[in-house]
Protein backbone atom coordinates (compact mmCIF):
# COMPACT_ATOMS: atom_id res chain seq x y z
CA UNK A 1 0.00 0.00 0.00
CA UNK A 2 1.17 3.49 -0.85
CA UNK A 3 1.77 6.11 1.86
CA UNK A 4 -0.11 9.44 1.42
CA UNK A 5 1.87 12.70 1.53
CA UNK A 6 0.03 14.89 4.12
CA UNK A 7 1.80 18.24 3.85
CA UNK A 8 -1.25 20.58 3.56
CA UNK A 9 -3.84 21.94 5.96
CA UNK A 10 -7.16 20.27 6.51
CA UNK A 11 -10.40 22.06 5.70
CA UNK A 12 -11.21 22.31 9.43
CA UNK A 13 -7.90 24.07 10.14
CA UNK A 14 -8.45 26.58 7.32
CA UNK A 15 -11.99 27.33 8.50
CA UNK A 16 -10.75 27.79 12.08
CA UNK A 17 -8.17 30.35 10.94
CA UNK A 18 -10.77 32.22 8.88
CA UNK A 19 -13.17 32.32 11.85
CA UNK A 20 -10.45 33.59 14.20
CA UNK A 21 -9.42 36.32 11.72
CA UNK A 22 -13.06 37.35 11.25
CA UNK A 23 -13.61 37.66 15.00
CA UNK A 24 -10.41 39.71 15.38
CA UNK A 25 -11.44 42.05 12.56
CA UNK A 26 -14.87 42.54 14.17
CA UNK A 27 -13.13 43.60 17.36
CA UNK A 28 -10.44 45.79 15.79
CA UNK A 29 -12.36 47.74 13.11
CA UNK A 30 -14.76 49.53 15.52
CA UNK A 31 -11.84 50.36 17.78
CA UNK A 32 -9.89 51.94 14.91
CA UNK A 33 -13.00 53.79 13.76
CA UNK A 34 -13.44 55.25 17.24
CA UNK A 35 -9.80 56.33 17.29
CA UNK A 36 -10.20 58.10 13.95
CA UNK A 37 -13.32 59.94 15.15
CA UNK A 38 -11.59 61.04 18.36
CA UNK A 39 -8.58 62.16 16.34
CA UNK A 40 -10.79 64.31 14.09
CA UNK A 41 -12.55 65.81 17.11
CA UNK A 42 -9.20 66.57 18.77
CA UNK A 43 -7.96 68.24 15.57
CA UNK A 44 -11.11 70.36 15.48
CA UNK A 45 -10.62 71.40 19.11
CA UNK A 46 -6.96 72.18 18.36
CA UNK A 47 -8.11 74.45 15.51
CA UNK A 48 -10.48 76.29 17.86
CA UNK A 49 -7.70 76.72 20.43
CA UNK A 50 -5.28 77.90 17.74
CA UNK A 51 -7.75 80.56 16.58
CA UNK A 52 -8.32 81.70 20.18
CA UNK A 53 -4.57 81.92 20.83
CA UNK A 54 -4.08 83.89 17.61
CA UNK A 55 -6.75 86.33 18.71
CA UNK A 56 -5.19 86.59 22.16
CA UNK A 57 -1.82 87.38 20.54
CA UNK A 58 -3.44 90.08 18.41
CA UNK A 59 -5.13 91.67 21.45
CA UNK A 60 -1.90 91.51 23.46
CA UNK A 61 0.05 93.15 20.64
CA UNK A 62 -2.54 95.92 20.30
CA UNK A 63 -3.92 96.23 23.86
CA UNK A 64 -3.22 99.96 24.05
CA UNK A 65 -5.19 100.59 20.85
CA UNK A 66 -8.23 98.48 21.78
CA UNK A 67 -11.34 100.43 22.71
CA UNK A 68 -13.67 98.95 25.29
CA UNK A 69 -17.39 99.31 24.71
CA UNK A 70 -20.41 99.18 26.98
CA UNK A 71 -20.26 97.14 30.19
CA UNK A 72 -22.81 94.94 31.92
CA UNK A 73 -22.03 93.48 35.36
CA UNK A 74 -18.32 94.13 34.91
CA UNK A 75 -18.09 92.43 31.50
CA UNK A 76 -17.38 94.91 28.70
CA UNK A 77 -17.80 94.45 24.97
CA UNK A 78 -14.58 94.77 23.01
CA UNK A 79 -14.84 93.31 19.53
CA UNK A 80 -15.64 90.39 17.27
CA UNK A 81 -12.37 89.46 15.59
CA UNK A 82 -12.88 87.56 12.34
CA UNK A 83 -10.66 84.65 11.39
CA UNK A 84 -9.97 86.37 8.06
CA UNK A 85 -8.58 89.39 9.96
CA UNK A 86 -6.26 87.12 11.94
CA UNK A 87 -5.03 85.44 8.73
CA UNK A 88 -4.59 88.72 6.83
CA UNK A 89 -2.53 90.19 9.68
CA UNK A 90 -0.29 87.15 10.11
CA UNK A 91 -1.64 85.91 13.43
CA UNK A 92 -3.04 82.68 11.99
CA UNK A 93 -1.67 80.46 9.25
CA UNK A 94 -4.24 79.18 6.73
CA UNK A 95 -4.38 75.54 5.59
CA UNK A 96 -3.68 76.59 2.04
CA UNK A 97 -4.23 79.11 -0.73
CA UNK A 98 -6.52 78.74 -3.73
CA UNK A 99 -5.24 81.32 -6.19
CA UNK A 100 -5.02 84.45 -4.05
CA UNK A 101 -7.60 83.26 -1.52
CA UNK A 102 -6.47 81.74 1.78
CA UNK A 103 -8.57 78.99 3.33
CA UNK A 104 -8.78 76.76 6.39
CA UNK A 105 -10.00 73.19 5.90
CA UNK A 106 -12.39 71.53 8.33
CA UNK A 107 -10.37 68.84 10.15
CA UNK A 108 -13.49 66.71 10.60
CA UNK A 109 -14.26 66.13 6.93
CA UNK A 110 -11.07 67.41 5.22
CA UNK A 111 -13.28 68.94 2.48
CA UNK A 112 -15.27 71.96 3.62
CA UNK A 113 -13.54 75.32 3.90
CA UNK A 114 -14.13 77.86 6.63
CA UNK A 115 -16.07 81.02 5.83
CA UNK A 116 -13.39 83.14 7.51
CA UNK A 117 -15.31 86.42 7.12
CA UNK A 118 -18.22 85.09 9.19
CA UNK A 119 -16.23 83.00 11.68
CA UNK A 120 -15.08 85.07 14.59
CA UNK A 121 -13.85 85.23 18.18
CA UNK A 122 -15.95 87.32 20.54
CA UNK A 123 -13.62 89.34 22.77
CA UNK A 124 -14.84 90.86 26.02
CA UNK A 125 -13.07 92.48 28.96
CA UNK A 126 -13.64 91.50 32.58
CA UNK A 127 -13.21 94.74 34.56
CA UNK A 128 -13.23 92.94 37.91
CA UNK A 129 -10.35 90.60 37.03
CA UNK A 130 -8.76 93.03 34.54
CA UNK A 131 -8.40 90.47 31.76
CA UNK A 132 -9.68 89.79 28.27
CA UNK A 133 -11.99 86.85 27.62
CA UNK A 134 -11.90 85.04 24.26
CA UNK A 135 -15.10 83.21 23.37
CA UNK A 136 -15.12 80.84 20.43
CA UNK A 137 -17.37 77.81 20.17
CA UNK A 138 -17.72 75.24 17.40
CA UNK A 139 -21.00 76.87 16.32
CA UNK A 140 -19.14 80.18 15.80
CA UNK A 141 -17.18 78.61 12.93
CA UNK A 142 -18.98 78.71 9.58
CA UNK A 143 -18.14 76.17 6.85
CA UNK A 144 -18.80 76.13 3.11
Amino acid sequence: MRKLNNKGFTLVEVIAVVVILSVLSLLIVPSISGLLNRSKENSYNDLINSIKLSCEQYINDNRYNISIGSCNNGICDVSNVSVSFLVENGYLTPSGTDGNVDYIVNPKDKKSKMDMEHSYVKVTFDKNNKKFIYDLNAEDLKWN
